[in-house]
């Protein structure tokens, strides 16, 4: 169950914005696969409540902050259903723009589960695009944190993130994490652990 303070929603308005598109998105997203699902909203005089789907597995980040990094067979799984989920909301009018590990839950059997659509924006009538810059900055494309305008690979820094060793995301504030960014996924060679499939070599060396 997710709890909401409506005290604290009230004081900042992209944060009533937020949580206004959270509920939408919940709406629409019913029982797809690898996408949490709403199963009742109500509230209190003083709360919001979101009864969603447990999910057991807890985050991907917990899982790979204890192990490293993850088995390319792993990583294989994570990236497809990840993409999957996204189809699923762009299929729907939706963009997902905070996705980091964070956000990406493990179901009992070790399927993801895509959750927190607070950023996520739906496209009505003759919209085509975002203009927006939200998210979280250790998982945005490079190209959107130098304010570039072309293509947003950021499926490509979720799996550097899943294969890597890099220890950006065990740093706090804000003005840290943002050069160790800038160090590390700017570089012409960021650290990666060695890959025994020489596929799985070439498409990371492209990235």
């Amino acid at each position: 169950m997710k709890v909401l303070k409506k005290a604290s929603i009230v004081q900042k308005l992209k944060t009533a914005e937020h949580t206004r598109t959270e509920r939408q998105v919940l709406e629409a997203v019913r029982a797809c696969p690898f996408l949490v699902t709403l199963h009742y909203a109500f509230q209190t005089d003083a709360k919001l409540h979101l009864i969603l789907d447990y999910v057991a597995g807890g985050e991907l980040f917990t899982h790979l902050y204890q192990r490293e990094h993850f088995n390319e067979n792993e990583v294989r799984i994570y990236i497809a259903e990840i993409i999957l989920a996204l189809e699923q909301l762009h299929k729907l009018g939706i963009i997902y723009r905070d996705i980091k590990l964070e956000n990406i839950l493990l179901d009992a059997e070790g399927h993801i589960v895509l959750t927190d659509f607070g950023l996520s924006k739906e496209f009505c009538g003759g919209e085509s695009r975002a203009y927006s810059f939200c998210g979280t900055i250790e998982y945005m494309a490079p190209e959107v944190v130098r304010s570039g305008s072309q293509g947003h690979d950021i499926i490509s820094k979720i799996i550097l993130s899943c294969v890597s060793k890099s220890q950006y995301m065990y740093k706090n504030g804000d003005e840290q994490r943002f050069v160790i960014v800038q160090t590390e996924f700017f570089c012409d060679n960021p650290k990666m652990e060695p890959m025994t499939n020489t596929e799985d070599n070439i498409v990371l060396c492209s990235i």
